[in-house]
């Protein structure tokens, strides 16, 4: 059984409505470890769906957060706002500071069939929605610190209240120290400095009194307050939050001792990596949703996400994307009876996990699949889509009942396979064919190899123009000209790229112009200089 139907089957044993949340800080571009979350609670939320169950996505910006460090993508005078929470920064470019980085964010997440309800941290506290709760947090303040001290061993001050208020003066929010409430049940609080990120931050010295609308609580409180908020009964979440005495821990005891309201069944997920290492900003490998989505079609960014336990490492190369997407390939191909499975493999597990990687929710009715590997030469043969769509007709893989959505799947494919080439391709598959023959490519073939490129420019005109074909053709005339394959093969490469190595030979000589490509061999068999 998939994992998300095991998850799906937890669930319904609680219930039949539920609600899958998922939450990320605004703090700077979300990545795809973001978006794992989202895609975790949507293949969840599918997988209740399909248990019989009503399901909901809830995604959560969390813009009350303070702005711990400047993102790359913004200018550097907003090291003056660090500590202010994210919705109350200036713009950028224009655009409202959390705007920027959700707008693409949820563009990308749309693009892959995910549409969650949003809802604004802020707009939680400031619109009123979690003040009763934040009454309770505050009123309980003993019980909290017991919990945090019991469950966490943080040790907090008498005085020491959950809740973060935004400077009246200043502005900021990772300044203030909340130590006490007034009369009217205002929290008393202090401007004393505090920390965003690594870096200390001088507080303005102000003393004020807040409504409980003018902060948020403590993280773990509001972990455990959004919960009970929205009804959320399931949250998939890193793995840091589940270590021992970590925000797991401590909210799933303050949400049902605190606030009254069952814990939310977790899903405890690995951090995706980018070439074997964890992504960070030092390191330069942060990777955004829409980067991803350049490169790779949507089915297969849902996919990376979708073929394994959560908990299980998840990890990918910009090199070696083309293997990813072969991967699913094959997938697709087994679930339209077009593969067998090997007999280790789970058929009907490899079939969840192809409907689960769709955008729709229900898979296209019959198979139409270009390999990314073979767009991956014909892109680089063909300068425009139109080039593409030329060549795959030529080739017989573009054929006259191709409808509208599988015509529309595969330019995207191709343009994500244009785009790997031109950004993370290694040298030795980037490739350019030759306008005309290279002087020094013509120096470089032997007599035998040139005599092996005039029989094969006859021959090849004589067959039909297909990739086994060719390959057979080429290998067959190599060997009974005495040559090795490598030099045969090598020769071909010579005559039409320049260089002695390129893409599988069939398929690359199939995709490009018979007469043309036959004149270049013939071309290269007479010509020493």
């Amino acid at each position: 059984m998939h994992w998300a139907d095991v998850v799906a089957s937890k669930l319904m044993q609680r219930g039949p409505r539920h609600v899958i949340c998922s939450g990320t800080s605004i703090s700077g571009r979300p990545h795809i470890g973001s978006a794992g979350d989202v895609i975790f609670a949507d293949v969840i939320a599918r997988a209740v769906l399909r248990a019989g169950g009503e399901s909901e996505v809830v995604w959560i910006q969390d813009d009350m957060d303070p702005l711990r460090s400047v993102p790359d993508q913004i200018p550097k005078e907003f090291e003056a706002h660090l500590g202010k929470p994210v919705c109350d920064l200036p713009p950028v470019g224009g655009v409202p500071f959390v705007e920027h980085f959700v707008r693409p964010f949820l563009a990308g997440l749309a693009a892959l069939g995910i549409h969650p309800r949003v809802v604004s941290g802020a707009g939680l506290y400031r619109g009123g929605l979690a003040t009763d709760l934040v009454r309770i947090a505050l009123d309980r303040a003993d019980d909290v610190r017991r919990i945090l001290t019991q469950f966490s061993g943080s040790e907090k001050a008498e005085d020491w209240l959950p809740f973060s208020v935004v400077c009246q003066r200043c502005g900021r929010i990772a300044t203030t120290k909340a130590y006490g409430r007034d009369a009217d049940g205002r929290v008393l609080y202090r401007c004393a400095g505090g920390v965003a990120g690594k870096r200390g931050i001088e507080g303005c010295g102000h003393e004020g009194a807040a409504a409980l609308t003018e902060g948020k609580l403590a993280w773990r409180l509001d972990w455990a307050a959004r919960w009970k908020l929205l009804g959320v009964t399931c949250e998939p979440f890193g793995k840091d939050h589940a270590a021992a005495g970590g925000s797991w821990d401590t909210s799933s005891v303050i949400i049902e001792e605190v606030f009254g309201y069952p814990r939310p069944l977790p899903v405890v997920y690995e951090h995706i990596l980018v070439g074997g290492e964890k992504m960070s900003k030092s390191k330069g490998n942060v990777v955004a949703l829409e980067e991803l989505l350049e490169v790779v079609p949507p089915e297969v960014v849902r996919y990376l996400f979708v073929r394994t336990d959560p908990n299980k490492h998840k990890d990918f190369d910009w090199a070696k994307l083309p293997q990813l997407v072969e991967e699913y390939e094959r997938v697709e191909r087994i679930f339209y009876g077009l593969e067998a499975p090997s007999p280790r493999e789970d058929p009907e597990e490899m079939r969840r996990t192809y409907e689960l990687s769709q955008v729709a929710r229900s898979p296209p009715a019959r198979l139409h699949q270009v390999p990314f590997g073979h767009l991956v030469t014909v892109v680089q043969i063909a300068p425009d889509l139109e080039g593409v769509m030329a060549v795959l007709a030529r080739t017989g893989e573009l054929g006259a009942d191709l409808d509208a959505p599988s015509r529309t799947a595969l330019e995207t494919k191709a343009a994500c396979a244009r785009a790997w080439v031109a950004l993370h391709a290694p040298d030795d598959v980037r490739f350019s064919v030759l306008a005309t023959l290279a002087p020094e490519a013509a120096v470089a073939l032997t007599d035998g190899q040139r005599a092996f490129l005039g029989r094969a420019s006859e021959e090849l005109a004589k067959g039909p123009w297909a990739a086994d074909a060719i390959h057979d053709t080429v290998h067959e005339l190599g060997k009974s000209a005495g040559l090795k394959a490598g030099d045969a093969f090598g020769a071909v490469y010579l005559a039409l790229l320049g260089r002695r190595r390129g893409p599988r030979l069939g398929y690359f000589l199939a995709s490009m112009d018979r007469p043309w490509a036959l004149e270049r061999l013939a071309e290269a068999a007479h010509r020493k200089e």
